[in-house]
């Protein structure tokens, strides 16, 4: 999710960083729990924020609920178990790359 002040359609490249990572499990049905962690991101000219932690507590909490309202509208059970900062969020990010080439994707250049 990129944190922006203005509004934008689906499908817009916005030049980002990632500042941190919501930790989320969820189940569905009776199917074992899996991670489901979200990557936030700021624009990336947006001095604003460093970290997650530069997130008011109040606008964390409304992601948070966010969140888990959205899994529990397609069925699954969600519970947020907390933010890492943004080294977390590139490491995963690092972590998908490398698995999307492993399975035949284009090469990140």
């Amino acid at each position: 999710m990129v944190l922006f002040d203005a509004p934008t359609w689906p499908g817009v490249v916005i030049p980002s960083r990632p500042i941190g990572v919501v930790r989320i499990t969820q189940r569905e049905g009776k199917k074992e729990r899996v991670r489901n962690d979200r990557i936030i991101a700021v624009p990336s000219n947006d001095e604003r924020y460093g970290d997650v932690s530069d997130i008011p507590r109040s606008h964390r909490e409304q992601l948070e609920t966010f969140f888990a309202e959205l899994g529990r509208l397609f069925g699954k059970q969600v519970e947020v178990e907390g933010w890492q900062k943004a080294a977390k969020a590139e490491s995963l990010i690092e972590k998908a790359v490398r698995a999307y080439i492993d399975r035949g994707g284009a090469r990140a250049e």
